[in-house]
Parts: structure tokens; sequence; C-alpha cells
């Protein structure tokens, strides 16, 4: 199976331009991994721990896009390919020695507050309309944005550099996805367009809705001709740089009201349940020193000096790396967001 879908995706890299994707980029090797396998340039390799989540890593001495078949896999040929340009374009930004990259740790302390989210929600909305041609809602995104960072701070900041190296990435693979099928290029707009108005889980994962608004950014970029540097080696962050832009704060209603209440107090509710989901079961304490050196972000949460990682971890403990490959709960250090003093796991 492995061998077939690596042909697949060969089939359709051998079809993307990839320097009118991006300037300057390029293909990179790739993997294909499951449960037990690694498929990998024509052979076969065992799966060791450095095929975790969809990445990219050093193998065989070249940066390689990663991707685990084992989860959530369709079958279509075009969207595992574009995906795969996704990590791809991580690969490249590697290369190029970017550096504006998120403090994810930082990131899992996002301020979720209803007044922060319910101007996100609108700024959302705006964003889709510049999409559809409405030009002057970008003077009201912008100042919606500007709004949120008096309430949140240093945290927009945070969010903004997902945007610019999550969604960059998928703005990039999401291209690749047009120069193969136009027809599902279009379905994936309108469905991102409809994730970030929508009040679902995926509103309220800061780093997933990133995705999704920073590739709408960039689209909309392209669609109004703005021009961005695409030297990612220079320290410039390009969405931000936009603020500059005319910046108003027209009366613009939250979309369906009764429906964001409703999806907020069900969110905070459901992360609260996160936590005693894992309490609920019996779990020990394993009391050590040590430091988060790596985490999947998408499945892992912090709540009050605690982390829950439902997936894995990667600590270094008395400088010896250890992969944890099961949900814990990590005993933070105070004032740090990479010691730990200890964690919790289920017990057998």
């Amino acid at each position: 199976m492995l061998e077939i879908l690596y042909q697949e995706v060969e089939i359709r890299l051998a079809k993307i331009n990839f320097s009118q994707l991006w300037s300057n980029f390029h293909q990179y090797p790739f993997a294909l991994y499951n449960e037990d396998q690694v498929y990998y340039n024509g052979q076969y390799y065992k799966k060791d721990q450095r095929f975790l989540a969809n990445t990219v890593i050093e193998f065989e001495n070249h940066l390689v896009a990663i991707w685990d078949v084992s989860v959530g896999l369709n079958e279509d040929y075009d969207v595992l390919a574009s995906n795969l340009v996704h990590e791809m374009f991580h690969a490249f930004q590697k290369e190029r020695d970017e550096k504006r990259y998120a403090n994810e740790l930082l990131l899992l302390q996002y301020p979720a507050s209803e007044e922060n989210l319910r101007m996100k929600a609108i700024e959302n909305i705006e964003l889709v309309s510049v999409l559809e041609g409405k030009k002057e809602s970008l003077s009201t995104f912008f100042g919606l944005r500007q709004k949120r960072r008096s309430v949140i701070g240093e945290f927009l900041d945070e969010e903004i550099k997902t945007e610019l190296i999550e969604g960059g990435a998928e703005f990039v693979g999401t291209l690749a996805l047009q120069q193969l099928d136009e027809q599902k290029f279009r379905a994936r707009m309108k469905d991102y367009k409809t994730k970030i108005t929508r009040y679902d889980q995926d509103f309220f994962h800061v780093r997933k809705l990133a995705y999704y608004t920073g590739t709408l950014l960039f689209m909309a970029m392209n669609q109004l001709h703005m021009t961005y540097n695409q030297n990612l080696h220079i320290n410039e962050n390009i969405l931000s740089r936009f603020e500059d832009a005319p910046q108003s704060l027209n009366q613009v209603a939250i979309r369906n009201e009764s429906a964001f209440q409703h999806a907020f107090d069900k969110h905070t509710k459901e992360r609260k349940q996160l936590f005693q989901t894992f309490w609920n079961k019996k779990s020990s304490l394993i009391q050590l020193s040590g430091h988060i050196i790596g985490f999947d972000p998408m499945n892992s949460f912090y709540q009050d000096g605690i982390m829950l990682c439902r997936h894995f971890i990667i600590l270094e403990i008395e400088q010896e790396r250890k992969l944890i490959h099961q949900p814990v709960i990590l005993q933070l250090a105070a004032n740090s967001l990479k010691k730990i003093n200890g964690y919790y796991r289920i017990c057998d």
C-alpha cells in the first residue's frame, strides 16, 4: 500500500511548478509511513522514533517531508500530494534559515477570553468579505486586530507568527492543489472560509485556526495584488506589516450571536473536562527534573501550571532524550515554559 501511494504522489508532484508557488521553492524528498513501516525513495524501512506526526525530519542525510498515512487517509492523491507540499515548504523554511517561529509552549497559554474571541470572530467575517471582493473590509479587519492586541498583547504576535509559518505552508500547499485540480482548490477555499466563521472546535484552537486564517490572508494579498517579501531569512513579519493599512472599527455585528455564545460556553466546559477525564483514571506521579524538547501542539493543552499531552511528549532528562507515547499531564516548574518537576501517567 505504501509503495502504491508513494508512486501516486510522485506522479502528482511531477505536475507541480514549485517555483510558481513561492520564489525559489523546490521539491524535497518525502516519505510515507504507517504504524510499522516507512517507504522512502523506493525502499522500505522500519519505523523509528523520528516518525511522529506529519512534519519534516532529517532522514538519510536529507530534509524529508513525512506523512502518516495510517491516520485519516481518504486516498485522495491530489490532497495527499498538496499536504506533502505543505511539509516540503517547512523544509524550505528550515533551509532558508527561517526564524519567525511562534513560541508553541507560550501559545498553549493563549487567552481564550470571550472578549478576544468575540472580536476574532468578527475579524474572520471581515477577512472572508475581503476575499469575496469587499476590499474596504480590510481596514476593519486590521482595526479589529489592533484592538485585540490591546487585549491579548504578545499573544497576538505568536498568533501572527503561526499564520506566517503554518498558514504560509498551507497557502503554498493550497496553490499546489490548485495546479492539480481547480475544483478541489475551490472546494478547499470554500471549506476554509466556512471553518473560520463557524464556531466549532477548530475556531477555539488558535494554532489550528491559524492554518486557515493564514492561508486566506495570503490569498487575500494575492487577490489584492499586495506584494510581500519571499526571502524567508529576512526578519520581517509579512502579515503584521499590513497593519499599516488604513484601519477602522465600523459597526460589524458578530454572525449568529446565540450560536457564538453557546459555542463559547461549550468550549469552556469541554476544556475543563479534558483534564477531568484524565484525572478520573487511575494515575501515578513520576517526580523528576527535566525539560520539554518536543510535543504535539495540536493535542496539548495548558491549565494552571500543568500541561496535558494527549499524544506524545519528548523530554530531556539528565541529558538523555525520553519519548513518552501516551497521554500524560506534566507538572511545570514555576515561571518556566519548558522545565518540569514531574509528570502523571495513566496506570495500566
